[in-house]
């Protein structure tokens, strides 16, 4: 499901700030705002996207390619917000985009699938590999939507991080917390939580 999955467009906004990452952590000095920020930066980048664990948090845009029209197109991450395009390759070599009346798209399951349109068949590709794309919007606007159990794992990485600079020592072997590592699990979306 994750094969041709690429991120076309990054969020512009991170999910947590450096202001609210050291409230929770209790820093009220500004000598480690440069670490912090790059331990904010390391911890989205293990939820976040098709790298983590397939969840976005904040508004971006992925492209997953298909070698030909499959009967149902499944769009792997959550939450999706809608399809911008269906390309294809046509079997003269051109790219063409099909109309929107063409398909549908299901938003209320999960993982989101687009489907033919009632009465009409997917379109002739030439038999090259990524022939199909779909480009599809996922992730929230504002960080004050995003999931809670979500910023609360974020939240947990930075501070374990903050603390645990090495990967593994002796008071912890954990590179990830616990509680964490639990939501990162439940909300996993087809990736292995690290």
């Amino acid at each position: 499901m994750w094969d041709g999955v690429t991120v076309l467009t990054k969020p512009t906004l991170d999910a947590i700030t450096l202001a609210e990452a050291k409230a929770w952590m209790n820093i009220d000095y500004d000598d480690h705002d440069e670490l912090i920020t790059e331990i904010i930066l390391g911890a989205i980048g293990m939820i976040d996207g098709p790298s983590g664990i397939g969840y976005a948090m904040m508004t971006q845009t992925w492209k997953k390619t298909y070698d030909l029209f499959p009967v149902s197109i499944v769009l792997p991450g959550w939450p999706v917000a809608s399809v911008t395009s269906v390309k294809y390759i046509d079997a003269d070599g051109a790219e063409q985009t099909l109309d929107a009346a063409n398909y549908r798209v299901d938003l209320t399951r999960e993982p989101v699938r687009v489907h033919e349109a009632w009465n009409t068949s997917w379109p002739t590709t030439r038999l090259i590999s990524s022939a199909v794309s779909i480009e599809y919007v996922l992730g929230v606007d504002d960080p004050i939507d995003v999931d809670h159990a979500i910023l609360s794992a974020l939240k947990q990485i930075v501070a374990h991080h903050y603390e645990m600079r090495e990967a593994v020592s002796q008071m912890s072997q954990n590179v990830v917390p616990l509680g964490a590592q639990r939501i990162m699990t439940e909300y996993s979306r087809g990736r292995v939580a690290a």
